[in-house]
């Protein structure tokens, strides 16, 4: 009774099913000793799994073509209200906006900023805090050796704690460090901008 309780809970856990597996056992047992001992049981496994039907395979492809059209449609749409935004909203009088290359992939403008690179460097144990035009802001805590890198196309506003223990790099060229050991310094980047 053991035996087949446990056979019965192993074909479940293999998902095949348990009812030619005990019958097989029964008839195994039934045979004499000598005859167990020569015999290799042959167990129908291949032929007692449980397959799937053929909807549930279908149902997943259905749900993945689903997912896939509403990404897409997500993204068209998009950028359709990123045009729309851009060209209404937010293009200053008198320039030109490019057209020609707007698809789903993305938008081109002929009035591109440029893009800032601004890598900071920890000497000292430190905090760093960016605003953005954008309204986005960071805080950062630094330890001595860690390094972090910030990728922006606008104006940033850097509040540095501990001033001495970092040293700047803007776009490539070495601002060093921007004050003394403990001091807090607030910088506009890129220098020159409006405050």
């Amino acid at each position: 009774m053991y035996t087949n309780g446990y056979i019965r809970m192993y074909a479940k856990h293999l998902n095949i099913d348990p009812e030619p597996v005990i019958k097989h056992y029964a008839a195994y047992l039934s045979q004499s000793p000598h005859q167990q001992c020569n015999h290799v049981p042959v167990i129908p496994i291949a032929f007692s799994r449980k397959r799937r039907p053929v909807f549930f395979y279908l149902a997943i492809l259905l749900v993945a073509l689903a997912a896939l059209s509403l990404f897409f449609y997500m993204s068209g749409e998009r950028n359709i209200k990123e045009l729309y935004d851009m060209i209404i909203h937010k293009a200053p009088v008198g320039e030109s906006i490019n057209t020609e290359n707007i698809s789903g992939t993305g938008r081109q403008v002929s009035t591109e900023k440029k893009k800032h690179i601004l890598s900071i460097k920890a000497t000292e144990v430190g905090w760093v805090y960016l605003q953005f035009d954008t309204g986005k802001s960071e805080e950062v805590f630094l330890v001595p050796g860690q390094s972090k890198t910030w990728n922006f196309s606008e104006n940033v506003l850097l509040k540095i704690g501990n001033a001495g223990g970092v040293s700047l790099n803007l776009d490539g060229e070495n601002l060093g460090v921007p004050g003394k050991s403990g001091e807090v310094v607030t910088l506009t980047l890129p220098a020159g901008s409006n405050e």
